[in-house]
């Protein structure tokens, strides 16, 4: 992904194919849905007590990483090297595949991570995990519907673009 436009203290990324950006003319893209990456510690990290954090703060911490090659792990070294941190700079503890897993590792208190606002939702909202604020800076992504030509080429996915397009994400924040 490529760094793009910051307005008001967050940062999007461009969306990118696998395979760098879209440069086909033929490939039509659509926002479908909005995400926020948030930086999440357990509920006695004593960065917790802290209104924002800094890149200062974060190289102190351990951190439980998703695994490289998830989108989510590409936002997230995009982000750090937006803030002239490398991956070298900061104490990886753990490299996990599964969000679910990352959460309980941050709720037992093996370290901080950076994962989705919407998989974090129910620790939010139970308290067992605490969000950090990054000096003031929102990071979001956007999801995509991607296909061929100016509309969906099939029935049925015209239907499943129509069904996506209409369908209310839950956007739980």
């Amino acid at each position: 992904m490529k760094r793009s436009k910051q307005k008001h203290g967050e940062v999007e990324l461009s969306p990118r194919t696998v395979e760098g950006n879209l440069k086909n003319l033929s490939v039509h893209s659509e926002v479908i849905a909005e995400d926020e990456i948030v930086i999440i510690a357990s509920d006695d990290n004593p960065l917790t007590a802290n209104k924002a954090v800094d890149h200062h703060d974060l190289v102190k911490q351990a951190f439980i990483m998703p695994e490289p090659g998830s989108g989510t792990r590409e936002f997230i070294d995009d982000f750090l090297r937006g803030i002239g941190m490398s991956l070298e700079s900061i104490n990886i503890s753990m490299i996990l595949g599964s969000p679910e897993l990352i959460m309980q590792m941050v709720k037992s208190g093996v370290g901080i991570s950076l994962v989705s606002k919407w998989s974090a939702f129910q620790a939010l909202k139970d308290g067992s995990i605490k969000l950090l604020h990054f000096s003031g800076k929102r990071l979001r992504r956007k999801f995509y519907l991607i296909y061929l030509g100016k509309e969906p080429a099939t029935i049925a996915a015209r239907a499943f673009a129509q069904f996506i397009k209409e369908y209310r994400f839950f956007a739980p924040f």
